[in-house]
């Protein structure tokens, strides 16, 4: 085991903050320390001892500084081991987003991904071409993939992965199977994907038709039996924001969202899904996080409805028995489907893999149209079925038909302005006199009963849709500064 670096305490507490960082990055190889939103982190284990990224708080920095450095001080007689120095800890726990000598990390896989560059990252532990910490399950057998997989590869391949494995879901067409495959696919191409990736839902008019199930299963090959359920309620944007921190420093590779029940509507998860960085601080650290989003977001339920904002972000799968107990059906290839996912993880592994590859290695056609704030996802992701099924434009087929969601909602809110203009014409008005006449007209949604955090809440979505045109009015403000709000025609 090589030596501990020295470093002496009583010395121009800068030089000692300097030679803390020095210190760090050279005893930090292999890596033990990582970057994550700006903090340092380490490889840690959760309750089924399963790998997970672990962010530093001030103490357990202390313990890590303790451990990987030698403290000392000089004096006449010698050296004397001494504690961590407080400034060095507080300048390293402050500054980690400066140690460009400790690498970032992304993700925790339990399975093989592509690079950016298309190499596939075999070697466990971790890669700084990913920036993700690989660790294979035990007992998972990966078989051999071709160095040039060719289309019939990956035609065979997909083929097997929507026959024996997603074969008995009721799917209500090609479209939804093949986005259905697209997410089992999506975290092994993620780092190709050079942007945001879509909100995918599973949705079906009845319960017990599988939707959960189905994702569960898609996600399988890539993470196992562990699929972490958030425990975030999307109504709930303050608690939502929390719980999503939290799994995006724990470097989950997907964040889902079981039964979901409520319209969803939240600009915290439509920030999520766009945006490349999350910004948030950390809960028990008082400290500001930025973290790059490499995480997949899903969400399944019963005719899950959407506001016109979200309803733009999704890639939707429905599923129909067309049977009044979906519940009640037999004659399943295989009766506990995780069960035989996780027995023959190795083969699904295989087989997306080789889907993959076989795209990369004919030269990353793109796929046919695209998807506004999404357009790499369309690219990449339209372009790997594309290739493996020869269906040009598949993977966005039907897609406007998750509009409907939000067609409701401008229909709610032409209605909802109607009702306003009737009533008041274009006079101004006070939050208080918009918030009465939600109680007949309400596309908001929200708590009926009268006060101020209502009143703040009316004024929150009088701003979110300010300035648009619904059947010829819209809402304004007589000033910037004016607590009053009236409706004109256009």
């Amino acid at each position: 085991m090589p030596p501990r670096p020295r470093i002496a305490v009583n010395q121009d507490k800068g030089d000692v903050f300097a030679a803390a960082v020095d210190g760090i990055e050279a005893s930090n190889e292999p890596p033990v320390l990582f970057r994550r939103g700006g903090l340092l982190s380490r490889i840690g284990r959760d309750d089924e001892n399963l790998p997970v990224i672990i962010p530093l708080s001030r103490s357990a920095l202390r313990a890590q500084l303790a451990v990987s450095l030698r403290w000392v001080k000089d004096g006449r007689d010698g050296e004397s081991p001494v504690p961590p120095d407080d400034v060095a800890l507080d300048g390293v726990f402050t500054h980690a987003d400066r140690m460009r000598g400790v690498p970032v990390i992304d993700q925790v896989v339990t399975a093989p991904v592509f690079a950016p560059n298309g190499v596939l990252e075999l070697n466990e532990g971790y890669s700084p071409h990913t920036h993700s910490w690989y660790e294979a399950p035990r007992g998972m057998q990966l078989y051999r993939i071709p160095d040039r997989p060719q289309q019939r590869d990956a035609s065979a391949a997909l083929a097997w992965l929507a026959g024996e494995y997603l074969g008995d879901f009721p799917f209500d067409g090609e479209p939804s199977r093949m986005r259905a495959l697209s997410l089992l696919l999506m975290p092994f191409a993620r780092m190709l994907v050079d942007g945001p990736v879509p909100l995918y839902t599973a949705e079906s008019a009845t319960p017990g038709t599988g939707k959960g199930l189905l994702q569960r299963a898609c996600l399988l090959p890539a993470l196992g039996t562990r699929l972490p359920v958030s425990s975030g309620v999307l109504s709930d944007d303050a608690e939502l924001r929390k719980s999503i921190t939290t799994q995006l420093m724990r470097g989950h590779p997907v964040i889902r969202w079981d039964n979901v029940a409520c319209k969803i509507d939240s600009p915290v998860l439509a920030a999520l899904v766009t945006e490349p960085v999350w910004h948030d601080r950390m809960l028990g650290m008082n400290v500001g996080a930025e973290i790059a989003v490499r995480a997949i977001c899903a969400v399944n339920g019963n005719n899950l409805r959407f506001s016109q904002e979200m309803a733009r972000r999704l890639a939707t799968v429905r599923i129909d028995a067309v049977t009044e107990h979906p519940e009640h059906r037999t004659g399943f290839r295989h009766g506990d489907l995780i069960r035989w996912g996780t027995q023959n993880r190795g083969l699904l592994v295989t087989a997306a893999l080789t889907v993959v590859k076989a795209w990369l290695c004919a030269g990353r056609p793109p796929g046919h149209g695209t998807m506004g704030s999404f357009e790499s996802w369309a690219a990449v992701m339209g372009g790997i079925v594309e290739h493996a099924t020869g269906w040009r434009g598949v993977l966005l087929d039907g897609l406007d038909l998750a509009y409907e969601s939000g067609t409701d909602e401008r229909s709610d809110l032409a209605d909802f302005l109607a009702a306003w203009f009737a009533e008041y014409g274009s006079t101004q008005v006070s939050v208080g006199d918009v918030g009465k006449l939600l109680f007949e007209h309400d596309p908001f949604g929200l708590p009926e009963a009268y006060g101020r955090s209502r009143d703040t809440q009316v004024g929150f979505h009088l701003h979110r849709i300010k300035g648009q045109v619904y059947n010829g009015l819209r809402v304004q403000k007589p000033t910037r500064t004016s607590r009053k709000w009236l409706v004109q025609r256009v």
